[in-house]
């Protein structure tokens, strides 16, 4: 099964890469949400949601 087409060819679909994305993305939604009751299951919903993704990357893509 080929990557996805929107995948950037230059990454090389490094899990890494991806995994630290995502890293980066929910500590900037945790900053942002500090303040806000809701941040614990926003940084929940991220983690289950990205984690599919990263998987499937990794297993497409490698």
């Amino acid at each position: 099964m080929p990557c996805p087409p929107s995948l950037p060819l230059h990454y090389g679909g490094k899990v890494e890469h991806w995994i630290g994305i995502g890293l980066l993305w929910s500590t900037s939604l945790k900053l942002h949400l500090e303040k806000l009751w809701l941040h614990r299951w926003w940084r929940i919903w991220s983690l289950a949601l990205l984690a599919p993704c990263v998987l499937l990357v990794g297993a497409t893509c490698s």
